[in-house]
């Protein structure tokens, strides 16, 4: 299995779907903890999905793998990590939540 990193930016949802259709993805794994974007409604969870399935691709939201955290129990493990979001990010990715989520 190959695994792929995809950002949506501010392009079109058709232009995603032609660039996951040209590397061959047969699922969309969408990690962000709160899927939906203000400034791009077309990449909210609804449209997203259902945009995909129609394409012939899959979609999973995997919340547990999402950011946005804070107060993750270990975070003080990663002190040299100066952003507080991204030390709890770090301790999350040592949970059997995270991990199984993978």
């Amino acid at each position: 299995m190959h695994a792929f990193t995809v950002g949506h930016g501010i392009r079109p949802l058709d232009e995603l779907i032609e660039t996951l259709h040209e590397a061959e993805v047969q699922t969309l794994v969408d990690v962000r903890r709160f899927p939906g974007s203000r400034r791009n409604p077309q990449f909210n969870q609804g449209p997203l999905r259902g945009a995909l399935e129609a394409a012939g691709i899959a979609y999973r939201h995997a919340v547990e793998l999402g950011g946005r955290r804070s107060g993750e129990p270990g975070e003080d493990e990663f002190t040299c990590i100066r952003t507080p979001a991204f030390r709890s990010y770090a301790a999350r990715m040592r949970s059997e939540a995270w991990q199984s989520g993978l």
